[in-house]
């Protein structure tokens, strides 16, 4: 679940939430259950006032494009909605292969990897180059025909010789409430956010980065933790 670039914490009645929700692999195929679940959960209310929703619309998004086609809206599926886009690792590469070698790389969400047995708190390209290879794997492993080729060790060793300027990160607390059991539990998921300006990126990096940037890197990415955004310099 990817939640909006805004930040906001309060929203008014009558104000419109909106959030990105990425589908991986045999997820692509329950998307009706989403739906039918974002709505159960507008009913039972969202946040700490339980404030109760409406799930309005839904546009499936080309990778890369900010607008989409209606696949959903006020409670029923337009007959022109089209087949769900899918980006395939083919696509990825190509759009890596694109970019120049100078980037802006932004943790636009909470970051929560261990490196060395603690979380990291500075932007540590190689451990979030490992912690993206990691996650390939095991998407790999469950949704694919095996685990990532890939050499993890040689893709992070790669990431020691990219230039880093101007890094910026800070910790940044984030609670949320489990529902799970008889009685609710608040859980702290903190991780840091930030911002780096990297020189000398690889192709093969660059490739690991946008898929990064895609299926989020590090704990707790079903929360949206972890969202990267990687763009050229202006």
């Amino acid at each position: 679940i990817e939640p909006p670039d805004d930040g906001r914490t309060h929203y008014n009645a009558g104000d419109a939430l909106e959030f990105g929700l990425v589908l991986i692999g045999r997820g692509i195929d329950h998307l009706a259950y989403f739906l039918f679940g974002f709505e159960r959960l507008g009913r039972m209310g969202l946040g700490r006032g339980n404030a109760k929703a409406r799930l309005e619309r839904v546009e499936a998004l080309r990778p890369w494009e900010p607008t989409g086609t209606v696949i959903f809206q006020d409670g029923h599926v337009p007959p022109s909605a089209e087949k769900l886009p899918q980006l395939s690792g083919a696509e990825i590469t190509a759009r890596a292969a694109a970019l120049p070698d100078s980037l802006r790389l932004t943790l636009r969400t909470p970051l929560r990897i261990k490196s060395g047995g603690d979380y990291i708190c500075s932007i540590d390209l190689s451990a979030i180059v490992r912690a993206i290879c990691w996650r390939l794997d095991a998407l790999a492993t469950f949704h694919g025909q095996g685990p990532w080729s890939a050499s993890h060790r040689e893709l992070a060793e790669l990431a020691r010789s990219v230039r880093i300027e101007n890094a910026h990160a800070e910790w940044v607390d984030w609670e949320r409430t489990s529902t799970r059991g008889e009685e609710p539990r608040s859980m702290n998921l903190g991780g840091i956010v930030g911002r780096a300006v990297l020189h000398g990126v690889p192709a093969e990096l660059r490739a690991v980065l946008v898929a990064g940037s895609i299926i989020h890197a590090g704990k707790a990415c079903v929360f949206g933790h972890g969202a990267l955004r990687l763009e050229p310099l202006q």
